[in-house]
């Protein structure tokens, strides 16, 4: 079916090799392994290569000999030692367990010396990466939705993120865009909440995201009560937040009533109390929950802001998920927008974060929000990193290289320029000076509008507001009618538009004529903040 393929390794990635080796000769392939005698894979050069190559040439003839996508090798100083002709030499992926993938994924045919096979097609390795979690969702085993496919694993991976959305908070005036983003990226559960905890207007909200079409799990985030309950029987709502060991007393026959459809997150009578204490009222809401005939049922240590809580601490609702779902064998769900809403700092890489390290606590679940203007995109980016902690998880191998990341404002990579000759070096001149002459066709003036997602320009002459997307369109709107008749202004425009460009991807505040990065934390970079002006 294929041609003969040579697959070669070092000693320390042979049991991997093995295995990637034999499913691919079980899917088809004619696939050999050579390991050579080195602990890093990566550590084969032109020279031993090209040696061993020479050696067995009449045995290698007419293979494609696949070496570590990490290697150094050449292809100008290989070629050079090389003389047995009929074979071909290729890079692999960096890591070996993506082999399988990437031989029946991209032809042979397609894969080069000087560059990775990722590498050249990182848009399939994302695809991969991106299949491979929804498969892991659709192929846990653990509790069963009873409306949908989705089943929450006992222990990830899968990791699972919950986007949780407030009808009646400043945010949820834009429930509904929130809801056709969640539905459209095929996000797999949504819970929705009131923070006046009204009953009626969550379940309108949980009637509009059934009208949408939402095929995951739907969950409600309300006080207990008789009246929250029956939302379970009346709608194709099942996860319920939450319930204490107390509320099981109190309101035991409605929750009787609902118990085959009921997927209750239980949580400790005392959230702000020690790990002991929690780890005692976790274990007695398991077993009141198992006298009134509850099985699928989800525990919430409660995560305490950052430094709020003598007792316990982030550290502590990490033990205590990793406790209870060893001791239970029940899937634990961390409430991680506790934490984030309540710090500082850029969220991509604090989610990410977040999630390995409940991934790493035995949590199945993770709850997000988007209630604050810095935490916008929040949803978006705990879906990538569940995608690629539970892809990492799953195939043992660090979250690196693997087709997907959280890296926004910078790159992986620097792209390196080799420029020969001499630069010569322009000096600002009059500071702060805008650029060109005043344009008598009038000022532009620019905003950006986050609700339309929109950047919005208008001269004072003008009955309406121009906007788009992005710059171009509305330098091509300028131009194409006259409004620019200056070419400093002209580039005025363009930069000013281009920054409002970055600040809408970004949510960023935009100020016309103010930078859009205003202070480098960084020291020793002065002369970077001083040239830096977008």
């Amino acid at each position: 079916m294929h041609g003969k393929i040579v697959v070669v390794t070092g000693k320390l990635a042979m049991e991997e090799a093995e295995r990637q080796v034999e499913l691919l000769n079980k899917a088809g392939y004619n696939v050999k392994l050579k390991v050579f005698n080195i602990d890093v894979a990566v550590f084969i050069n032109e020279k031993n290569l090209a040696s061993w190559i020479n050696k067995f040439c009449s045995d290698l003839k007419g293979s494609v000999i696949v070496i570590p996508g990490g290697s150094h090798v050449r292809s100008d100083i290989f070629y050079t030692l090389l003389r047995c002709k009929d074979v071909r030499v290729v890079k692999g992926p960096i890591h070996i367990s993506d082999l399988y993938h990437y031989s029946t994924a991209i032809p042979l045919g397609d894969w080069m010396l000087d560059h990775p096979v990722d590498r050249l097609h990182e848009c399939e390795k994302r695809s991969s990466t991106m299949g491979a979690y929804r498969k892991m969702l659709s192929e846990s085993k653990g509790l069963r939705s009873v409306h949908s496919n989705i089943v929450i694993p006992i222990k990830p991976p899968p990791f699972i993120p919950i986007g949780e959305l407030y009808i009646d908070s400043y945010f949820g005036k834009y429930f509904e865009d929130k809801l056709g983003w969640l539905i459209n990226s095929e996000f797999p559960i949504i819970v929705v909440g009131s923070l006046r905890n009204d009953s009626s207007a969550v379940e309108k909200a949980v009637r509009t995201v059934e009208k949408e079409g939402f095929n995951g799990i739907l969950g409600i985030d309300l006080p207990p009560s008789c009246k929250s309950i029956r939302l379970i029987t009346n709608t194709s709502a099942e996860l319920f937040l939450s319930l204490n060991s107390h509320a099981f007393g109190k309101l035991e026959e409605c929750i009787k009533a609902v118990r085959n459809s009921i997927m209750p997150v239980i949580i400790p009578s005392n959230i702000r109390g020690s790990r002991r204490s929690k780890l005692y009222s976790l274990g007695r809401g398991v077993k009141k929950a198992g006298n009134i005939g509850l099985s699928r049922i989800i525990l919430d240590p409660i995560i305490s802001p950052p430094y709020s809580n003598a007792n316990t601490s982030v550290l502590d609702a990490l033990l205590v998920s990793r406790t209870v779902n060893e001791k239970y064998g029940k899937p634990v769900l961390l409430g991680l927008s506790n934490y984030i809403e309540l710090v500082d700092s850029d969220s991509p890489g604090l989610v990410f974060s977040l999630v390995q390290l409940a991934v790493e606590a035995k949590a199945s679940l993770g709850l997000f929000s988007e209630e604050s203007y810095k935490t916008q995109g929040v949803l978006q980016e705990a879906f990538l990193a569940a995608a690629m902690n539970s892809y990492s998880a799953m195939h043992k191998i660090p979250p690196k290289d693997i087709g997907v990341n959280l890296l926004v404002l910078k790159s992986k990579k620097r792209i390196e320029n080799n420029i020969t000759g001499r630069v010569k070096v322009l000096e600002r001149e009059g500071g702060e000076q805008p650029i060109g002459e005043w344009d008598p066709t009038g000022y532009v003036n620019i905003i950006v509008d986050y609700k339309r997602r929109l950047i919005l320009t208008k001269k004072k002459k003008w009955k309406h507001w121009i906007g788009s997307t992005e710059w171009r369109p509305i330098i091509d709107y300028l131009i194409e009618n006259n409004e620019i008749s200056r070419i400093g202004h002209a580039f005025y425009l363009g930069r000013e538009l281009y920054k409002a460009t970055l600040a809408l991807k970004l949510n960023k505040n935009y100020i016309q004529d103010e930078r859009l990065f205003t202070k480098n934390y960084l020291k020793g970079l002065e002369k970077e903040e001083k040239d830096f002006e977008i």
